[in-house]
């Protein structure tokens, strides 16, 4: 997970963040009963923080678009904020934040089409490559 927050924000001065760093500004979360809101919520009580939500979000691109209009900095998985190019945001690192898993969903009935397939090794490498 990063910290994603708009282009000319105070924390964008920083090279890596600290979690305490990041909730001195107003958070936009996504909801508890979402899975990023479980991993989140799991963190913060790992480290004995209370999640204080300004506004809660169901899926990343809405925390990217609420972020990127300046409502405030928000957690999200890299590939996300990546997916905004030209939205001006920035995003830096948290250490020992949570990662997700990413999954190729495909249908146990059904093989996968060789261009399906080819897809999931190119991904599959790219995501190596971010490590």
């Amino acid at each position: 997970m990063v910290c994603v927050f708009p282009q000319g924000h105070p924390l964008e001065e920083k090279p890596s963040l600290q979690l305490k760093e990041a909730l001195r500004y107003p958070l936009v979360s996504f909801k508890p009963d979402t899975p990023q809101g479980r991993v989140i919520d799991q963190w913060f009580d790992k480290l004995a923080i209370e999640r204080n939500i300004s506004i809660e979000v169901m899926s990343g691109q809405s925390a990217c678009a609420l972020v990127s209009s300046g409502a405030g900095v928000a957690f999200v998985d890299d590939l996300t904020v990546r997916s905004w190019p030209g939205a001006g945001l920035r995003f830096r690192p948290v250490p020992k934040s949570p990662s997700f898993g990413i999954y190729a969903v495909t249908n146990a009935n059904i093989a996968p089409s060789d261009l399906s397939r080819h897809f999931c090794e190119l991904a599959a490498d790219s995501f190596k490559q971010l490590q």
